[in-house]
Order: C-alpha cells, then structure tokens, then sequence
C-alpha cells in the first residue's frame, strides 16, 4: 500500500474497504475512493463530513438502475454493500477530488456502512447455503409495502411468483445483494421462497447462451455476459472461468490477425482519449506488435483488442514481416 500527500492506494486484500471506511470517519477527510475491479465493472465513492455522500450509479442494468431516483440510490447502495463481500481490487482514495460525473446522493454515515458491511460479509456463507436454488420461485405473503426501495421492487416480483434467479436480474441486484434483501423480508413475514415447479436456472441459460457466442467468434459480446455475470455475483466460479478461456481464445485469433513480429506504423497524428490513446502513444518507428504488447499497462487481450480497432479506424496500419501471411479478418468481438 502506498500514501502520499495526493492519494492513498492498494489492494483491498491488504486494506479491506471497513477499514478505509473507519480511517476516513476517524480523520474526517473529504475525497472520491475509487474501486478498481476485476470484472471491469469499476466504481467509486465520494465520502464528506464523515459520510458516504455520493456513489457511482449502480453496474447492473435492471429496472432499479433505470427507477426512480431512490431506487437508483437504493441500487448503488447495494453495490456499495456487495464491496464487502468481495475482497478483491485495487482502491485509490484522492482527497478533495470533484465529484465524477453520474453521482447519486446517498448520505449515509460512515460508520453505519462499515457495520452493515461486516454484518452482512458474516451472514454470506449462511445466505447463499439457505437460498442456493436460483430457481426457487417467491411468494409475498400480502400486499404491504414497506417503504424500502428494494424491498418493494422483490415484493412485486413476489407477487407475480417469479424465481430468485429471474428476480435479481430483472432487478439489476447482484447475488449477494438479492439473498440478504431476501432473508430480511423472509425474516419479517413478508416473503416466502419455495421450490418452483420447472426449476429453471436463468444464469446457467446466460452461460450457455455465452458460450454459443464464444464459438461463433463474438469474444466481446460473451465476454459482456460472463463480465455481468462476475458483478452479479463476484463467487461464481463457472462464469470466472469461461470469462478466462473466452479471453483467451479471443487472445489467439487477434494474434494470428496481428502477428508478433509485424510492424505497426502511424497513420494519422491525431492523438485519442482513454486506453485507445494510451495504445496509440506507443507506436512510434514502426515498433512491432510483441513491443507494444509488452509496454501496455493494459492486459494482452485489451491490448491486442486496441490495436485492431485501431487498424480498422485507419490510426494505425500493420506491416507483416517477409514470408508472412496475409491478415486473416479479425473476429467479429474485436470491432
């Protein structure tokens, strides 16, 4: 971990995000913590007057995300809460820092999330053994509305008898964030899960509508699902891995697209903003491919993902070196 007077940075693992949390009720300092993930699904956190004042908009699409302004709130919060159960990724804590664009005012003391966190990082192990079936269907036992945004938004779900699985991702609710919503409204009366009649599982009809797309070539488009499905829940094991060997094919093709020893030359000066630029700003004297790889801060994949896009936008052509073969077309998830 490292601290300066601009920032205070590490990994998760090595300072947990209670911790953070309690240091900066402590000190009372004002700054934007972001959460570097990696599932791609990066986030952040402004903290203020010994609060966590604002909060990136929720990742998940669902319709909490696209509700109203306490339900987007709501949303984010719960996102916030998923952090805890999650250990890794990297933070950067920049004091002072403007509030990034998208905040969502949420105004809760720093304190109370630190506790709630650990409170619900305790009962993990219990929730996921007590609601493991995806497809077990929900019952509201009445009609009462309780006030709370996602208790409210489950509880109408419920009604229509809907499955855990089909709930969550309606909603835009990671799994964690799902099944301790879901004992809380089973604790107070309000809900019921029971065993649905064709227990069918909407994650694993994601995972093998994935991997159709993995064979079909469109890296990209599965990679999207697999990576939402890591937010959704950060614990599952078969999205993680798909995720990994979905890269890695994509890795193979860009490279026979994009031989190691080829040269890439400029063909545009004009310089590009975010990661593109970054890539960009390497190729200089007809450096090769394998250069530009090994000089990225980004993953191969990304980078090779980069240079292709590039190629195709005509900032950068690519000279094969003697005895090569011609550029086969690139795959379809690369554009």
């Amino acid at each position: 971990m490292k601290r300066d007077d601009a920032s205070l940075l590490g990994p998760l693992a090595v300072m947990p995000l209670e911790e953070l949390l309690q240091w900066l009720d402590q000190t009372g300092r004002a700054g934007v913590i972001a959460i570097e993930r990696s599932d791609g699904f990066d986030s952040w956190l402004a903290v203020k007057e010994r609060e966590l004042s604002h909060a990136s908009p929720p990742v998940l699409e669902g319709s909490l995300r696209g509700g109203t302004p306490a339900e987007q709130a709501a949303a984010a919060l719960e996102g916030v809460l998923d952090m805890f159960v999650m250990s890794e990724g990297r933070f950067r804590f920049t004091p002072r820092a403007p509030l990034p664009d998208g905040a969502l005012a949420l105004g809760q003391p720093l304190a109370f999330v630190a506790m709630e966190g650990l409170r619900l990082r305790d009962e993990w192990a219990r929730l996921d053994t007590t609601y493991s079936d995806e497809g077990a269907s929900l019952r509201a036992n009445g009609s009462v509305v309780t006030g709370n945004p996602v208790h409210d938004a489950i509880l109408v779900q419920a009604r229509e008898r809907r499955s855990l699985g089909d709930t969550r991702l309606r909603l835009g609710l990671s799994r964690p964030a799902m099944l301790r919503r879901v004992g809380e409204l089973v604790d107070r009366g309000l809900l019921a899960v029971e065993g649905a009649p064709e227990r069918v599982d909407p994650v694993a009809l994601m995972l093998a509508q994935a991997a159709t797309l993995v064979g079909e070539g469109q890296f990209a488009e599965a990679a999207h699902v697999f990576r939402t499905l890591l937010a959704s829940d950060p614990l599952d094991a078969r999205a993680r891995q798909l995720l990994a060997r979905t890269e890695q094919a994509e890795a193979r093709t860009l490279s026979r697209a994009l031989p190691q020893r080829a040269n890439l030359e400029r063909n545009k000066s004009t310089a590009l903003p975010g990661q593109a630029g970054v890539v960009l700003d390497l190729v200089a004297d007809g450096r090769p491919v394998a250069y530009v790889v090994l000089a990225s801060p980004l993953r191969e994949v990304e980078t090779l993902r980069l240079i292709a896009q590039l190629v195709k936008s005509g900032h950068l052509r690519v000279d094969l070196p003697s005895g090569a073969r011609a550029q086969p077309r690139a795959p379809k998830g690369s554009s």
